[in-house]
């Protein structure tokens, strides 16, 4: 089956620690009998806890991912993909990944990538269940859980275009939306590059999204454009008193030329 690879957009984060110490004294009475002293010490968090957290040791993501080429037919394949990190990120970082011993998703071990600095698989029949195993290693620690929110989902109610204008905008009817945390509609000039970007956030249900010329202005005129629908499904659950982000995603992209 063809291996496919998503790109993901890197950005930096940064941890901060402050810590403070605080001395104090007191003259001892010799007469008076010392107070006994208690040591108040925080218990950390359970592993499998959720956490609000908004960056990670360790980024995992598997799902659907649709792709169509101009004038040609969908082709779905099913993939997940794990980053871990020395220090938090919000999103995968290739400056600060280290790597562990081994990755599993649904017992099959996920291929580490020098390029992304991430581990890769894209050979799943389908992904009806996620079970994530990591040998840990460089300050991650070990663990398998199963992540079991369910997967978001969407429907194309609308033929998108092979090709939008600049100039007129387009429409596009995106129905039945529902199990996201974060849900998507973007236009972009080049699905590799950043050289222009649109995107409209999704409600639950039944989306009539309409991309004017203004919406569109950053964008040049492009023969790999895409348009783009991303939905996931995210928790952060705490494993070795560390945050680890899980998503389950659904990723529609329909690649399109860009004219005046």
């Amino acid at each position: 089956m063809k291996k496919q690879i998503k790109t993901m957009t890197t950005v930096f984060a940064g941890l901060g620690l402050t810590l403070g110490l605080i001395f104090t004294s007191c003259k001892k009475d010799m007469n008076t009998t010392p107070n006994n002293t208690t040591n108040n010490t925080s218990t950390p968090p359970a592993d499998g806890s959720l956490t609000n957290a908004t960056q990670f040791y360790g980024i995992f993501t598997c799902g659907s991912y649709t792709s169509i080429q101009v004038g040609g037919s969908p082709y779905t394949y099913y993939g997940g993909a794990a980053y871990f990190t020395s220090s938090a990120q919000a999103f995968m970082n290739s400056t600060s990944s280290v790597k562990v011993n081994k990755v599993y998703l649904n017992a099959d071990t996920l291929t580490y990538t020098p390029i992304l600095s991430y581990y890769t698989d894209y050979n799943y029949p389908n992904m009806a269940s996620a079970t994530w195993s990591v040998n840990g290693a460089n300050g991650i620690g070990t663990f398998s859980m199963t992540h079991s929110v369910a997967s978001p989902s969407f429907v194309v109610a609308s033929i998108l275009p092979d090709s939008i204008s600049l100039s007129t905008g387009f429409s596009a009817t995106i129905s039945n939306v529902s199990n996201f945390t974060g849900a998507y509609f973007k236009v972009f000039a080049s699905i590799n590059t950043t050289l222009g970007t649109t995107e409209k956030a999704l409600i639950a249900g039944n989306n009539v999204i309409t991309v004017t010329p203004a919406d569109l202005a950053s964008l040049p005129t492009s023969t790999n454009g895409v348009i783009s629908i991303n939905l996931e499904n995210k928790q952060g659950i705490i494993y070795s008193s560390k945050a680890y982000s899980f998503s389950r995603e659904a990723q529609y992209n329909k690649h399109i030329k860009i004219k005046p």
